[in-house]
């Protein structure tokens, strides 16, 4: 059983983001070096987790959650042009994420 992440370091990632995670890796951007930032580190983290917890409670899991994500993506941000940290499945990691910033 995975208690930790597993670091992928990538030269960039489309988009300019920073990270992203497919569990059980996060996958970091060099150019930014996100893994320096905490409060990105937490956001990654909560995003791992709760990867993790459908891999392990769900048949196919994995699979459900990536493709949840990415419908929600396409009507969110693709669709109704929301801002990034509006998406379902992001706010509370972006949450997570701006209470580390205070």
């Amino acid at each position: 059983m995975e208690n930790e992440p597993k670091y992928i370091y990538l030269p960039l990632i489309p988009g300019n983001r920073r990270a992203f995670v497919i569990y059980p890796y996060i996958f970091w951007s060099k150019k930014f070096k996100g893994w320096e930032d905490v409060s990105l580190i937490k956001h990654e983290m909560y995003h791992w987790k709760e990867q993790k917890l459908w891999k392990e409670n769900k048949l196919f899991g994995l699979i459900q959650w990536l493709s949840k994500y990415i419908v929600q993506w396409l009507w969110f941000n693709l669709i109704r042009c929301f801002p990034r940290d509006k998406h379902p499945m992001e706010k509370p990691a972006y949450e997570i994420q701006y209470s580390y910033k205070k």
